[in-house]
């Protein structure tokens, strides 16, 4: 949603208007969608209440008429269907996982492969992630476009005063080495490698810290893991969620990627 709401803000207001459909609520970006240029919708579905989003959302593209779909990753993948049914051009990207796609269910490739050649085109983030959803479905990667992230760099760049006071309003003195990590908290993510890793650091730091920035399912399991490992007491904070994540990583020493897998 983040990346969404990055590209709207960027693309010519005088060509594009935007319209955003959710299925069960409205995220936490709304307030960056300026009102005169982004329409919000929301399908208030509830989980559970149905085994396909296909209707509802082909319902929502007769009288919205869109002269683009565009759905992106598993999660949407059934707005493929609606807009091949309702007759409206779809694109299709796949910008993440949600888990090793070699332990994905057969009955998601073979979905995912019928979607992909109904979609007018598909895209991928990387490379890599084309590559591997194309080893998994057959779907050819010829036919899959890569559009990587951008990377805004006048928000994320090296600031020493921006580092001094975040480290002094987190209470991280000088001579402590700052490790930090940024992401949702599932098991993709594999946070339990990095506190493992981190208690095996204690032994040759004495001075040291780990700030764990996200939210999600594993939250009480990593909590747990902290409190039943002496090495990390006292040494790991767990942020949650925040808009800063530019400040904190100017406040870390070295940032850590745990991931199982990304998509990028």
């Amino acid at each position: 949603e983040n990346g969404i709401a990055n590209l709207i803000a960027r693309m010519d207001p005088e060509r594009f208007e935007h319209l955003l459909c959710a299925v069960f609520r409205l995220g936490p970006q709304v307030e960056r969608y300026p009102a005169n240029r982004v329409r919000l919708v929301c399908l208030e579905q509830k989980h559970g209440r149905a085994n396909t989003q296909v209707g509802p959302m082909a319902r929502a593209f007769r009288e919205l008429k869109p002269d683009i779909v565009h759905s992106r990753n598993w999660g949407a993948l059934e707005a493929v269907f609606a807009a091949r049914w309702t007759r409206c051009p779809v694109i299709h990207s796949e910008h993440g996982v949600e888990m090793n796609p070699a332990a994905e269910p057969r009955r998601r490739s073979w979905l995912r492969r019928v979607a992909f050649e109904m979609a007018n085109r598909v895209f991928a983030v990387s490379y890599q992630l084309r590559d591997m959803i194309a080893g998994r479905t057959g779907f050819s990667p010829g036919k899959m476009g890569v559009i990587h992230n951008g990377v805004d760099t006048k928000r994320f760049r090296p600031e020493a005063v921006v580092r001094s006071r975040m480290r002094e309003e987190l209470g991280i003195g000088e001579e402590e080495f700052c490790i930090g990590a940024v992401g949702r908290l599932n098991r993709i993510k594999d946070y339990p490698t990095l506190l493992r890793a981190a208690g095996i650091f204690s032994r040759s730091c004495a001075l040291w810290r780990l700030l764990i920035v996200g939210s999600g399912s594993e939250l009480d399991a990593l909590t747990a893991l902290v409190q039943a490992t002496p090495e990390l007491a006292g040494h790991v904070q767990f942020l949650g969620p925040t808009t800063r994540v530019p400040e904190i990583l100017n406040a870390l020493d070295v940032y850590v990627l745990p991931s199982v897998i990304e998509g990028i």
